[in-house]
């Protein structure tokens, strides 16, 4: 009876578990079922905790979100400690690790440490931590097959807003450094721009609507539908005005890339100064 109680609770952590992963992805259940070869209405009998993934199942569902078995197991883990032990191994180096958390695939991958990260979104300075880490090992992550997982979770104007800024911050670093000292940063930033310069936001017909949410406009006809097309970053849920106050003051990056953040170019800039730890780099408003 109690080993009965105990399967039964664990098959409903690994359906919570599994919605909550899709979820968290936008991923739909049609596009999951398809994924994994079942049909929505098996997924949806899983989720409610009342059918159970096969093995092969299991493991295709934790290479598609890219965990570990552990997630599924009862023991809660902590994602944002794991992210941030990642980001400190893999370059930001004024990032600190809790000596508590163990290692997980993340430490081996530096794309999936960034994917992961910006697909969470929660943390901004995990966020501006990506600027450091993509210094380093730019040429380690392969961004075609970045940016096809973020169009499959339509948030690919999240991945092109963060690296247009990592760029950015690379240049203006760059700028205040010798030729020599600079040039890893000129190779990381070269990568990025032209990465960039042959893709565009995802706009789908609501750019010009979002441009007439200004100063004076963010109450006028029709804003909330425009401004639901934005891609809201933070941990919890934001209202209509505090977002459309962000958009109103929002950069020129964010308003391209159709990103709301309290984020801003100069945070990434100071994330990559100090992950590097470079002394010779100074603010780009500082006069020589």
């Amino acid at each position: 009876m109690i080993e009965a109680t105990w399967k039964h609770e664990l098959r409903r952590h690994i359906g919570q578990k599994l919605r909550e992963l899709r979820k968290h992805r936008s991923m739909s259940q049609a596009f999951l079922a398809r994924q994994l070869g079942v049909s929505q209405a098996w997924l949806s009998y899983v989720e409610k905790g009342e059918g159970s993934l096969t093995a092969e199942q299991l493991l295709e569902v934790l290479k598609i979100f890219n965990e570990v078995p552990q997630a599924f197991d009862l023991a809660k883990r902590d994602p944002e400690a794991e992210f941030q032990r990642a980001l400190a191994q893999q370059g930001a180096d004024h990032l600190s690790q809790d000596p508590r958390v163990l290692p997980s695939t993340l430490n081996q991958d530096v794309e999936t440490t960034l994917r992961e990260v910006l697909l969470d979104g929660r943390n901004p300075r995990q966020i501006t931590a990506i600027a450091p880490v993509l210094a380093r090992n730019h040429d380690k992550v392969d961004l075609k097959r970045l940016w096809a997982r973020f169009v499959d979770y339509g948030l690919q104007n999240r991945l092109g807003w963060a690296l247009e800024n990592v760029a950015e911050a690379l240049g203006a670093c760059a700028s205040n450094l010798t030729s020599y000292n600079a040039r890893p940063l000129r190779q990381a930033e070269t990568a990025l721009r032209n990465f960039l310069a042959v893709r565009v936001p995802l706009t789908e017909g609501w750019s010009s609507a979002l441009e007439a949410v200004g100063p004076g406009h963010a109450s006028g006809p029709g804003w909330e539908e425009a401004l639901s097309h934005l891609d809201v970053l933070g941990g919890k849920a934001q209202s209509w005005k505090t977002v459309s106050n962000l958009w109103v003051a929002a950069d020129p990056v964010s308003r391209r890339w159709g990103v709301v953040s309290n984020l801003q170019l100069q945070d990434f800039h100071d994330a990559l100064k100090a992950g590097l730890d470079l002394n010779e780099i100074r603010n780009p408003n500082d006069t020589v």
